[in-house]
């Protein structure tokens, strides 16, 4: 499947069979079941289909995580295709060809710990604790007399990347923010047949899916970017010798490419 968890190009079978137990040779030696489908040809006559699938924000609901008083989180998806058969050569020669599109925007609500306020200045929860007046070289004392702890000179750096949280508990917090995640898919699927003659036929088919899926972090400090690219294509020659003795040759090529939680471009760097 692609980045979405879905396989596309459905408008584009002709038949399907799922194979579940005393499988042949052929299916090799692998267990579980086997789905086993078969694109569609074209035709002497042109037939084609075209849908579309659209859905907005207008009935969404709110996301578990989101917080009470803020409005549902944005959801729009939009799911379209078409595909058409024909002749090239009557009786001789078809051709068909199938393409689906997903467009999605869905936003993620995230829920974060994050040091308190308090914390990232060295002032803990805990009471038992002294305040200090001054710390050892290689450490910062933000606020003398408060301060109950020194920080690392090395860290402090780095606490400008927590947000301050929506809610604060002791020494922590929850952070919320919506981030928001973005995929374009497109698949095709295209057909060949061809008959020589009543015994001797070829076919070949190919499909083509790409699908960009961009997200934030949890943070919502980047996007990351998630790709799936596959592409497939075999070729059939089925020659029947007499009623009883028939050959079928298959040729194949696949390729898949992902390139998984890749770090694209930076959207704020402090809060």
């Amino acid at each position: 499947g692609s980045v979405l968890g879905v396989n596309l190009g459905i408008d584009g079978i002709q038949e399907f069979s799922v194979v579940t137990t005393n499988y042949s040779a052929e299916y090799g030696r692998t267990s579980g079941a086997f789905v086993n489908a078969i694109t569609k040809s074209g035709t002497n006559a042109l037939h084609g289909s075209a849908y579309g699938f659209f859905r907005n924000a207008a009935l969404d609901a709110k996301p578990f995580f989101q917080l009470p008083g803020e409005a549902p989180a944005p959801f729009s998806r939009d799911q379209f295709g078409a595909s058409a058969g024909y002749r090239l050569q009557k009786d001789k020669t078809f051709i068909f060809g199938d393409y689906e599109g997903v467009r999605q925007s869905l936003s993620n609500p995230n829920e974060n710990i994050v040091l308190s306020a308090n914390a990232k200045k060295g002032i803990l929860a805990d009471t038992t604790l002294p305040a200090l007046s001054s710390c050892p070289a290689g450490t910062t004392l933000f606020v003398p007399g408060q301060s109950n702890v020194c920080v690392n000179n090395l860290v402090v750096p780095y606490l400008q990347f927590y947000p301050t949280p929506t809610v604060s508990t002791g020494d922590t917090g929850i952070y919320n923010v919506l981030g928001q995640s973005t995929t374009s898919e497109n698949y095709w699927t295209a057909k060949f047949d061809h008959t020589f003659s009543e015994k001797d036929t070829l076919s070949s088919s190919y499909f083509f899916d790409f699908a960009p899926y961009v997200t934030t972090d949890s943070l919502d400090y980047t996007t990351i970017g998630t790709i799936t690219h596959r592409q497939m294509f075999s070729l059939q020659e089925t020659h029947v010798f007499s009623p009883t003795f028939t050959n079928t040759a298959h040729l194949g090529w696949s390729r898949v490419w992902a390139a998984d939680q890749t770090p694209l471009t930076a959207i704020r760097s402090e809060e």
